[in-house]
């Protein structure tokens, strides 16, 4: 993860069956773009603990965890700016007795539900998270969609060496359309900050805007009965259309 806002090039160790499906559920948990930029294909799967912690014991006089950050795991920077990416790759690809691969996608395995399982159109919640540290040139939001709140700010969270915080949940009966008025809500006070990373993250077109008012106009919103937009004059491809609640 690198970015000119942050103050060092980020980097993580996991392992996988399918590394472009993992890079996408770790990407939802970031607004900063992930890559991949090493891949190690071992034989054996069902030993990856131990081939990750081989991994990350190779690269231990090359890399520490980041201090203060509060975040995701697995999450390291460089002890010095100038050890280059060839090296660490290098020193894992000699531990774990294989060929470093640049990018790689190897597919097969199961995919998690990344909305913590259930019907996205059943009841759940609707919730409002937040990423802040000094380090950082806005408060970046995320509104989304779960039935299960704790477990769902646990797998963003691996995606990010930053920490992230739950700022208000909203019960809904009907998660989808709930998470689709949510953003309706917003749409005035929040925008995409345009850094090629996940997608449902947001920041404050106006940085006076109060996260009180935020939760405020989700939580108006979400009470309010869901109209429709509705046709007022003309009819077919010139008329106007009303836009419903949020």
């Amino acid at each position: 993860m690198e970015h000119r806002d942050l103050p060092h090039v980020f980097l993580k160790i996991g392992r996988t069956n399918n590394v472009e499906q993992r890079r996408r559920n770790l990407q939802t948990g970031n607004p900063y773009k992930i890559e991949v930029l090493y891949t190690f294909q071992v034989q054996n799967t069902s030993d990856g603990e131990r081939m990750a912690t081989r991994a990350t014991t190779a690269v231990a006089h090359l890399m520490e965890e980041p201090a203060g950050l509060g975040g995701g795991t697995e999450w390291y920077v460089r002890k010095s700016g100038k050890t280059t990416f060839h090296t660490i790759g290098t020193a894992i690809g000699t531990s774990l007795q294989v060929e470093p691969q640049v990018g790689g996608n190897f597919g097969g395995g199961g995919i998690s539900d990344i909305f913590g399982g259930g019907d996205a159109k059943g009841p759940g919640y609707v919730y409002l998270m937040k990423m802040q540290h000094r380090d950082l040139p806005h408060v970046f939001l995320k509104i989304g969609r779960t039935n299960n709140v704790e477990q769902r700010l646990r797998d963003l969270q691996t995606g990010n060496p930053y920490k992230i915080e739950i700022e208000k949940t909203f019960e809904v009966q009907n998660m989808s359309d709930g998470e689709g008025r949510a953003r309706g809500a917003v749409v005035n006070l929040m925008e995409d900050p345009g850094l090629g990373g996940g997608n449902e993250w947001y920041v404050r077109q106006n940085k006076t805007t109060s996260f009180r008012a935020i939760v405020s106009a989700i939580e108006n919103c979400l009470k309010e009965p869901h109209e429709p937009p509705t046709q007022v004059s003309g009819g077919g491809a010139n008329g106007q259309q009303r836009p419903g609640c949020c």
